[in-house]
């Protein structure tokens, strides 16, 4: 008996020296402005596909940040529609709290919105942010009918610090119109990390929305206030789970769906 609590002793020890607390996790006022600032692209472009549906389009996004303002434009093509949006954000001084506009035109479709979010501290470890973007989409005379496609996120997504320095978050987002839900939970996760370019301090993003078929990738040069990277909009993502030519017939599916979608979406 003596023997076997001395055993379980040890394993709770090395239990113990094998699961290191989760480090702190920090962020400057400037890096919760970047944030910020890649979910105003990334949410923009999941609504490119809610009014106009699917259409395989790669986006040009970047600006310049500081610690408590940012500038960014989307531009592109999306189907048959140029896209020109422009983004203005600022925040309190700790980079806690902050708003935007959107402005901007997709074809002959006028853009306009607001947004705004928080950050908390839920733990030493985790960092939490909420959202709420609104935006109004108003056709020409005869054009399709007036979208309100909106954005939330009413619990915390979470940021964990992982051991290598990078980090990572999971959380959830509805559709909404005028602050009510038609449409989610969807996923959405975020990681940065550090990039290693002699002369400059950068940090690489990642904003993945797979059930609104989008994908950001940005790369932020902490020297020089920039930001500069594209995001793929309207592209569905194909399942995971599968292996050989039955992944490669499942991906074809998907594909041939996406187009026949995408045409319907453009029909008048």
């Amino acid at each position: 008996m003596r023997q076997l609590a001395a055993l379980m002793m040890a394993g709770l020890l090395v239990l113990a020296v094998q699961t290191p607390a989760r480090a702190e996790t920090v962020f400057t006022a400037t890096e919760k402005n970047v944030e910020a600032m890649n979910h105003a692209g990334a949410m923009a472009a999941s609504e490119l596909y809610q009014v106009y549906g699917f259409f395989q389009s790669t986006l040009t996004y970047g600006g310049s940040f500081t610690a408590d303002a940012w500038l960014a434009t989307l531009t592109g093509t999306y189907g048959s529609k140029a896209v020109n949006l422009t983004f203005t954000g600022s925040s309190d001084a700790a980079g806690d709290a902050g708003s935007y506009t959107t402005m901007g035109v997709v074809g002959d479709d006028t853009w306009s919105g607001t947004g705004s979010w928080s950050y908390g501290v839920i733990d030493s470890a985790t960092l939490g942010m909420l959202w709420n973007s609104q935006d109004d989409v108003s056709p020409v005379a005869g054009g399709p009918p007036h979208h309100k496609p909106d954005r939330e996120i009413t619990v915390p997504k979470e940021w964990h610090e992982n051991p290598d320095g990078s980090r990572s978050d999971d959380g959830e987002y509805y559709h909404t119109i005028d602050g009510v839900r038609v449409g989610g939970p969807h996923r959405i996760h975020s990681h940065d990390e550090d990039e290693e370019i002699p002369g400059r301090s950068s940090r690489s993003y990642r904003v993945s929305m797979p059930d609104d078929y989008v994908s950001l990738r940005t790369s932020a040069d902490f020297s020089a206030g920039s930001l500069g990277g594209e995001i793929a909009a309207g592209v569905p993502l194909p399942p995971t789970a599968c292996a050989g030519a039955t992944c490669l017939c499942i991906m074809g599916a998907w594909r041939r769906l996406s187009r026949r979608r995408g045409q319907v979406a453009d029909a008048p």
